[in-house]
């Protein structure tokens, strides 16, 4: 949470070396990479947020239901679009809708970049959350 706190105030040195120790504490695991994949793009750290993104792969094609870690690394590249498209494949993994992950994400400030678009609103309802 601290590496996610200092993402949110900018602090992305910071952050990333937070999000890494984490990375590292929860034993490389995929529901740990989403926040230090964000981190790395927002940081012009391209190639590692690209390994991410990679590294999320192989989990998903291995059943692992990651598509909300993709989406919110594809969110730090400011890509909209991606985020949207990986958030919509999450909805529609029947897991994933159930997933405590996306109980906050009205509120959760790392999706605001996201709220005013009229995408967001239709994925809300798609995961039963509007």
């Amino acid at each position: 949470m601290l590496g996610i706190c200092l993402r949110q105030k900018g602090m992305l040195k910071e952050a990333i070396f937070q999000l890494e120790e984490a990375n590292r504490l929860f034993g490389n695991s995929p529901y740990a990479l989403g926040d230090l994949g964000n981190a790395y793009a927002a940081s012009g750290e391209k190639a590692k947020a690209m390994e991410v993104i990679s590294t999320l792969k192989e989990f998903l094609s291995r059943g692992y239901t990651v598509n909300f870690e993709i989406a919110l690394t594809c969110l730090g590249f400011g890509d909209k679009d991606k985020a949207f498209e990986w958030l919509g494949k999450a909805g529609d993994d029947q897991n994933e809708i159930i997933d405590l992950k996306f109980a906050n994400i009205k509120t959760d400030p790392r999706w605001d970049s996201l709220r005013l678009d009229p995408r967001f609103k239709l994925l809300l309802k798609k995961l039963r959350l509007e």
